[in-house]
């Protein structure tokens, strides 16, 4: 995959408490956080073109929202 500019708000996003769900499993969490950050990044660059996330991304995007006061409040930096 091709590298990406990923914006500060987006690498600054703090998603880091969402690792109690993946016990023992470090290495697919980091890498389930860096795909959930490039995915967010293609989303606001607005493509034509439709874009499906993976399953390491739906199951962070998931985790993200069950925590809905740190979702919204991410959503709305």
């Amino acid at each position: 995959m091709q590298d990406i500019l990923i914006p500060k708000v987006i690498k600054d996003l703090d998603v880091f408490y969402l690792e109690k769900h993946f016990k023992n499993n470090d290495l697919f969490f980091i890498d389930a956080v860096n795909e959930y950050k490039r995915f967010l990044t293609l989303k606001i660059m607005k493509f034509d073109v439709p874009i499906k996330p993976s399953e390491s991304v739906i199951s962070i995007w998931k985790l993200h929202i069950f925590y809905i006061e740190n979702y919204i409040q991410d959503c709305n930096q």
